[in-house]
């Protein structure tokens, strides 16, 4: 938890207390924007990175708050950003991203405007990572690790957190389970660790 907090803290700290106006153009201002939101929805929803770049501007239903995740399988699921914050940078960015000239439909965008590769995301959530001095190398991926655990810890039900990550089988999610040996609860948890643990 402690290093998600660094990563947010790092986003937020490059993009400034008050970003000029962003333009039409993928420029410094908009890159470290969408660096925010991004690591704001990895670590808000758990999602994978793959899912993370295959959104659309469409899959953004900003009314509900929500995602439309398009999962392995075809299995489509509603991911759910939790708190004030995550979704205010979250549609922050999209009204700005819908300003961008652009062929592409892709929620994230890189460098030139196209979309932002899987590996673009690890490159910059790594280059993050050491600016925030976490000296270990730090891959997208687990922080999707850290919001299971940190679900799990608080009561959540391992089948809520299974569907909540769009895993098929209970058993992909045992790495998990030890970490809070026989105290899962029956029950999901009403609260986001942005919330348990930002105070958002």
């Amino acid at each position: 938890m402690a290093e998600a907090k660094r990563l947010l803290l790092q986003a937020k700290r490059e993009l400034g207390p008050n970003p000029r106006e962003l333009s039409t153009r993928v420029d410094a201002t908009f890159r470290a924007l969408r660096n925010l939101a991004i690591v704001e929805v990895l670590f808000a929803t758990g999602i994978r990175v793959g899912e993370l770049v295959s959104l659309e501007l469409a899959d953004f239903r900003s009314e509900e708050r929500a995602f439309t995740i398009n999962g392995k399988g075809s299995r489509q699921r509603i991911a759910l950003l939790p708190d004030k914050v995550s979704y205010h940078t979250v549609n922050t960015y999209s009204m700005h991203r819908c300003n961008v000239f652009t062929d592409h439909e892709a929620l994230f965008l890189n460098t030139f405007s196209g979309p932002l590769s899987a590996q673009g995301v690890g490159i910059l959530v790594g280059r993050l990572a050491r600016d925030a001095g976490i000296s270990h190398r730090v891959k997208p991926h687990m922080l999707q690790h850290t919001v299971a655990s940190l679900r799990l810890r608080t009561g959540a039900d391992i089948r809520v957190v299974q569907e909540f990550l769009g895993h098929a089988a209970i058993s992909t999610k045992q790495r998990y389970t030890h970490i809070t040996k026989d105290d899962l609860a029956l029950k999901w948890n009403q609260y986001h660790p942005n919330i348990l643990h930002l105070g958002r």
